[in-house]
């Protein structure tokens, strides 16, 4: 009991620094990028097609992302968070911090799994994740086990980029 206490705590305090990383660092504030350029069409066209524009081709940008193998054996990979997901954040510590404690309703249990179900259903797969059939396949000490090892994950993803 005490070693669920002292992880649970040291969990509040990675999701506490996170939140503080990110909001210093305003990780999901849109870029400043210079504005395209558009595209000088040549001086002596050879056919009859318009060239004259400007694209960019975002296809090739890698991106990092977690990858969770599930029960059945399915690979699913997550993105990071959007915002909406990250703001939410701060609640799943306190939530951690109450069911670490022992202190937690049926309410706040439905929350957090309610909470777990947006990060994994921010995927490359756009897979939906529901939070009833979670609450069936995940224990709640798996559960904070998952969003730890995400959390980490996350807090590297953001710490390299900057």
């Amino acid at each position: 009991m005490k070693f669920l206490i002292v992880f649970n705590m040291i969990l509040v305090i990675m999701l506490i620094i996170f939140c503080f990383v990110l909001w210093k660092r305003k990780a999901f504030s849109a870029p400043s990028t210079p504005p395209v350029q558009p595209v000088e069409p040549p001086k002596k066209a050879v056919s009859n097609l318009d060239t004259s524009y400007a694209g960019l081709d975002l296809s090739g940008t890698p991106r990092d992302t977690y990858r969770l193998v599930l029960r059945d054996g399915q690979v699913i990979h997550l993105r990071t968070p959007t915002k909406a997901v990250a703001d939410s954040f701060e609640r799943i510590g306190v939530l951690l911090q109450r069911i670490g404690c022992g202190r937690q309703s049926a309410t706040e249990e439905q929350e957090l799994y309610l909470l777990a179900s947006k990060i994994l259903s921010h995927n490359t797969a756009a897979l939906q994740v529901d939070a009833r059939k979670m609450m069936d396949d995940l224990t709640l000490a798996e559960l904070t086990e998952l969003l730890s090892d995400y959390m980490s994950w996350l807090t590297k993803v953001i710490e390299s980029k900057n």
